[in-house]
């Protein structure tokens, strides 16, 4: 175990900060908003960078067709990267549902590391092609440390909830625009998508040496993968709004519950539409809020498709794409928060959820057991079971005492683990053993 101190890490040579690139997979739209996504998700890393923007000399690069090649804001310079014909690609993906595993070029990741000149290389996510440098590490100055955040063979496996192959393929979505739209697109696409990740991150993962995560599990699939690699816990900061946000009680009304998810068939919308009918067949008026999802989104298209008549349109509320301060809001009145997915591994909005003092249920999968101990600072259930999830989300309503109970455990346990003192001490620790190892 790395056992050098803590504090502010220092290039040897001159004085100067340490120089750190980091690959991203979404461009940062603010630094003070803690924003680089859309639909009230993600702004953690954006809020990381903030918090360590004077320790370390840092450059951002991520896929930004529109993006400027180099700009600079707060002190942080960004790369973007330009995918070779991106205009047909985007003409392809839009008219045809071709997903473009292969972003960009090696060549491109390396001129980026030749203009920043990284003392390290910190890819986060191994969603994106940035772990095909691993390939070239022997030959890069820097080293790299990788960030599990999603697991692709997980996603991949999980990917289309309770639906299978069949379903996928009888099923079509066509929207987009008018000319999109006469061309549909078969749900399956997504689906080899996702396998195409998945086998680049089994195939380039176990190259790695120095693997950071947050949970069990991640730690166990590391374990597995890239059983060479050194793992550093670093747990996740969470956005600003949420660290202020005081939870109002179980009594707010209509009776009503709030998810925040990605239009993502392994999020288990379809989840949500089985337990909502359940739970308004007993408890007329109640309501489930989800913010994230529009009419549009692809898992309420299809969803809606496969329930037909019996799709509890008034039992749900789709709230679209709302921002930090208003998720805040909705989830200090929500009763209840509910995740419903099939494959996670530390979900940040479970987390902002925790922080905020709502009481959680959510589904034992992945990394979940990692945030949640049963009945002490939220409920798991089994996942895909409508039964166990509708019996969870009365257990909060019929009894006070189980929600005030959960919400003081979850807001302290969520209050330890993503302390951004905490954080940043982790950050540190794994920069300093990286740079310890490979200069040693």
């Amino acid at each position: 175990m790395c056992t050098v101190t803590l504090g502010t890490l220092a290039n040897c040579e001159d004085g100067a900060l340490t120089k750190i690139l980091w690959f991203i997979n979404t461009p940062f739209k603010g630094f003070d908003s803690g924003k680089h996504m859309f639909g009230g998700r993600g702004g953690w890393l954006s809020n990381l960078a903030d918090l360590v923007r004077d320790e370390y000399q840092l450059s951002l690069a991520s896929v930004s067709p529109h993006g400027q090649q180099r700009s600079e804001q707060s002190g942080i310079v960004s790369y973007s990267i330009r995918p070779p014909y991106w205009k047909a690609r985007l003409v392809a993906n839009s008219l045809f549902d071709l997903h473009f595993s292969k972003e960009f070029t090696v060549r491109q990741l390396i001129s980026v590391i030749d203009k920043s000149r990284p003392d390290l290389i910190h890819i986060h996510g191994t969603e994106k092609g940035y772990i095909e440098l691993l390939r070239f590490q022997d030959r890069i100055s820097a080293p790299i440390l990788v960030s599990i955040q999603g697991i692709m063979s997980s996603v991949s496996r999980f990917f289309p909830g309770t639906y299978d192959r069949r379903a996928l393929s009888n099923r079509r979505k066509g929207y987009g625009g008018k000319l999109a739209s006469v061309f549909l697109k078969s749900y399956l696409s997504e689906w080899a998508n996702a396998t195409s990740r998945a086998k680049r991150e089994q195939r380039l993962l176990p190259l790695a040496r120095y693997v950071d995560g947050r949970t069990d599990y991640d730690h166990g699939y590391t374990r597995c993968i890239a059983p060479n690699a050194t793992y550093f816990h670093i747990d996740r900061l969470l956005r600003k709004a949420f660290y202020s946000t005081t939870w109002k009680g179980p009594f707010s009304k209509p009776r009503h519950v709030h998810t925040t998810m990605s239009d993502s068939l392994s999020k288990g919308f379809s989840l949500i539409a089985e337990t909502a009918i359940i739970i308004s067949s007993i408890l007329p008026g109640f309501q489930w809020r989800i913010a994230g999802l529009t009419p549009m989104s692809s898992s309420v298209i299809f969803t809606k498709r496969q329930f037909g008549r019996r799709y509890p349109d008034k039992a749900i509320r789709l709230l679209g794409n709302l921002d930090q301060e208003q998720l805040a809001e909705h989830l200090s009145l929500a009763p209840a928060y509910v995740m419903t997915s099939f494959t996670e591994n530390s979900p940040n909005a479970l987390a902002e959820a925790q922080i905020s003092g709502t009481p959680v249920i959510a589904t034992d999968v992945g990394g979940t057991s990692s945030y949640i101990r049963h009945q002490h600072d939220g409920i798991l259930v089994p996942p895909g079971d409508p039964y166990a999830l509708a019996g969870a989300v009365f257990r909060i309503f019929d009894d006070p005492a189980l929600a005030a109970s959960l919400s003081g455990n979850g807001t302290a346990t969520a209050r330890i683990r993503h302390a951004p003192e905490r954080v940043r001490n982790q950050l540190q620790h794994a920069y300093r053993c990286v740079l310890s190892s490979a200069n040693g």
